[in-house]
């Protein structure tokens, strides 16, 4: 086991978002998180990344478990993207260079590492997001929304990659409104409606 949630509740002024929900994520596992807008994925993502506290409930992790996150926006900086991906490498006490150099090619970055990420299209700083995430060895990735604004080119190759990860044990719980990300990664789809956890697999997505 690498996560489980028991009895998650969260309330927001007044609301309740989340009601009683338990689940668990496997090492190799991906599980994909749909619903409407609104619904509390990334409420609930991000209560198991532990970026929020939940109202009730508990997280219990395997220990040592290395987590990351993928946000559904990043923030605009006058940092480069080599810029901040150097102090993402101190934060983490890595060498990443090789890394870096092979995901700034496949993501088709190397025309834009000297442009400020203040001046960069959402897409692409939703690249830069992937790539922050994905560098060192990680045992878990949290995704919120992550092909938001990419190429085709760059969502092949961004599939691919997860798709190595998981082969070699990373686990990873997305939120995402994508039928093809879903088709290709996800072993399990949970829908999160009313507040409720329940079987997802023939969630019909809005056009």
């Amino acid at each position: 086991m690498r996560l489980e949630a028991k009895n998650i509740k969260k309330t927001y002024k007044g609301k309740e978002i989340l009601k009683d929900i338990s689940l668990s994520v496997q090492e190799g596992e991906i599980i994909a998180l749909v619903g409407t807008n609104g619904c509390g994925k990334s409420t609930l993502l991000r209560i198991l990344a532990g970026l929020t506290m939940p109202s009730a409930g508990k997280i219990i992790t395997s220990p040592g478990c290395r987590f990351s996150f993928i946000p559904d926006r990043y923030e605009k900086s006058d940092f480069t993207i080599p810029g901040f991906m150097e102090h993402v490498q101190r934060i983490l006490q890595i060498d990443a260079k090789e890394q870096l150099k092979d995901y700034y090619k496949d993501f088709h970055l190397e025309d834009m590492l000297h442009t400020p990420m203040k001046q960069l299209s959402k897409g692409t700083l939703q690249k830069a997001a992937i790539i922050q995430a994905l560098l060192g060895e990680k045992d878990m990735l949290f995704m919120d929304e992550p092909l938001s604004g990419q190429d085709i080119k760059s969502q092949q190759y961004f599939v691919k990659e997860i798709r190595s990860q998981k082969e070699q044990g990373m686990s990873v719980l997305m939120a995402c409104h994508e039928p093809f990300l879903i088709k290709e990664l996800a072993d399990k789809v949970w829908q999160i409606k009313d507040g409720i956890l329940t079987d997802g697999r023939n969630y019909v997505f809005e056009e």
